[in-house]
């Protein structure tokens, strides 16, 4: 059994002490019966262990599973779940204590590094990164809403801006948009500088991906009209973005070598998106979305009208590195 089981007696000594524990404490478990806690582990950890028999001794009542890290002799942190019960006779007189410990280091790690991941990804996100247990697997093309928002300007105030100010800034920024892509079930693919790109269906699409990045982005825009109103009573000067939204094909892989890999997303529907989001600048919009974003939300048939509010037709226009025009639609006015 991979975990610590022993049983001792009221007195401390080892009645019991399984094969898993005597060979972490590098005893012969026979030579471990009759003898204390004080003779088989490090002076610390011993009365540590035989303070809470006591307990168990004294008020005839278990101790439920708990954690405890401990540096093993080698300098490595253990973290150990254990418990510890009473053992009684037929009397129902209490004899023995019987302890339970599992090593569980490397599930804390594993919980780390979810956590970890949870505060860039999807949930979806991270179940699939988790499971990567297969290094390069098939590539997938999956239809997805890609979104990209960039604070206008940046760039020329980091040339005005100390240093500090302007990463604050960014800070600041970045802390108040990325909730709202995760909150949409979106995934922050990249954090571009001084803008972010995220998509919304990856790794798995789902029935509202499109209107889920829609919403994400009037959210976007409603929370830097809130903060750019702290900032005025602040006397600071305001924040203004662009976010450009389009849909469609992409393809979802691995890249990177056996080291270092990662999930990423390829395509022409991540440029267009890009190249929406330089043209908020040239027409001097918040937030411009291709038809086929809009034709998407259409077909999931999910947002309400009012969701809708202030999206008009801006035409077709050319994009950079592309022949053929892309239909547009334009938010004008601050929601």
């Amino acid at each position: 059994m991979p975990a610590i089981v022993n049983v001792k007696d009221k007195d401390g000594r080892y009645v019991l002490m399984n094969r898993h524990q005597a060979e972490r404490f590098r005893v012969r478990a026979e030579d471990a019966i009759g003898r204390t806690a004080m003779d088989v582990q490090d002076e610390e950890a011993a009365r540590y262990f035989m303070a809470l028999d006591q307990k168990v001794i004294t008020t005839g009542q278990p101790l439920p599973f708990f954690e405890r890290t401990v540096t093993q002799p080698d300098g490595r942190d253990v973290t150990w779940l254990t418990t510890k019960q009473p053992l009684r006779d037929g009397k129902g007189a209490l004899q023995h204590i019987a302890t339970v410990s599992v090593d569980v280091t490397m599930l804390k790690k594993a919980e780390r590094a979810r956590a970890a991941l949870s505060r860039h990804f999807s949930p979806n996100m991270v179940e699939e990164l988790v499971s990567m247990d297969k290094g390069f697997g098939p590539v997938r093309a999956l239809d997805v809403a890609v979104l990209f928002s960039d604070m206008v300007g940046f760039t020329e105030l980091c040339a005005e801006l100390p240093a500090q100010e302007a990463f604050d800034l960014l800070r600041d920024y970045d802390a108040r948009m990325a909730p709202i892509v995760l909150g949409f079930d979106g995934t922050l693919d990249k954090y571009l500088g001084d803008g972010i790109m995220a998509t919304f269906g990856t790794p798995q699409p789902g029935p509202r991906d499109a209107t889920n990045a829609l919403r994400c982005a009037r959210e976007m825009m409603r929370t830097i009209g809130v903060w750019n109103a702290e900032r005025a009573a602040r006397g600071q000067f305001r924040v203004e973005i662009g976010i450009g939204l389009h849909y469609g094909p992409i393809l979802l892989g691995n890249v990177g070598d056996a080291r270092r890999m990662e999930l990423a997303v390829v395509g022409d529907t991540i440029n267009v998106a890009s190249r929406l989001e330089d043209l908020t600048r040239t027409l001097s919009v918040p937030l411009i979305a291709s038809a086929e974003l809009m034709s998407a939300v259409g077909r999931e048939n999910v947002a309400s009208p009012v969701e809708l509010i202030g999206l008009e037709d801006g035409g077709a226009h050319t994009l950079r590195g592309r022949k053929n025009p892309v239909s547009i639609w334009v938010s004008r006015p601050a929601v």
